[in-house]
Order: C-alpha cells, then sequence, then structure tokens
C-alpha cells in the first residue's frame, strides 16, 4: 500500500493530503452523531489508479470496513479503474483503515451503487506541478 503513495511527486501527496483533511474534517464538525464522507482522487501520473478518501464517525468498525469496500468497489465502476484504494479515518477511535484492490473486474451491483455514490459528483481537474 505504501508503494502507492510513495511513487507520487511531492504535490500530489500533497493534494491527497489537502482533500483527505478537508473530508475528515467536515465530517468532524458535522453536527450528525452518525456522518460519512468521501472524495476520489486520480492522477495523471497513474491514470489506471484511484484513491477513495473517506472519514467517518459514529460507526462501529466492522461496518466501516463492510462500506468502505463497497465504497472502493463502486468508484472503481463508476470510473472504469481496474485498481485503487480507500483510506478511512474513524474519528470514533483516531485510527486509519485501508483497503487497496488490484485487478478489479465490475459487477452490475457495483455499477449501480457506482451511479448512486458518484455519479453526481463534480468533476475537476488541479493541475500538479511536479517537485
Amino acid at each position: 500500500m505504501q508503494n502507492e503513495l510513495c511513487d507520487l511527486v511531492l504535490d500530489e501527496r500533497r493534494r491527497i493530503g489537502e482533500h483527505f483533511s478537508d473530508v475528515t474534517n467536515r465530517v468532524k464538525s458535522h453536527v450528525c452523531k452518525n456522518s460519512m464522507g468521501y472524495k476520489v482522487i486520480w492522477l495523471d501520473s497513474k491514470p489506471d489508479f484511484l484513491y477513495v478518501l473517506s472519514a467517518s464517525k459514529g460507526c462501529e468498525r466492522e461496518e466501516l470496513i463492510k462500506k468502505s469496500e463497497v465504497l472502493i468497489r463502486a468508484a472503481l465502476a463508476e470510473y472504469h479503474k481496474k485498481r485503487g484504494m480507500v483510506i478511512i479515518h474513524n474519528h470514533d477511535i483516531d485510527n486509519f483503515e485501508v483497503i487497496l484492490l488490484d485487478k478489479f473486474k465490475k459487477n452490475a451491483s457495483d455499477t449501480k451503487i457506482g451511479n448512486q455514490l458518484f455519479g453526481q459528483l463534480k468533476i475537476e481537474h488541479i493541475p500538479v506541478q511536479p517537485v
């Protein structure tokens, strides 16, 4: 899993960190006891790989892992990628979980859930500066 982050240039890692921080802060400050947020990023340097950055509070660890597996499968299906990882920050116990998928093959359920969860998200291109 570290290889999927360590081979990025500094600015790519910085961008991932900024987006991850944004997601975790939004969930932390959300008024509901149970909350989950996520963002998806893929980089030009790794066009077949995507990152799902997620945070939650008020969710048991086992349930969070199950939801995260659905989340990464749905994202890979929606964005037509074969590889990816989800990084989840659990605010309740202040820890991180990571799920890595390789050679992903989508099914009808993945496609349907992917469209529901990601079909309406805004896509923007953010240029990365090589450092």
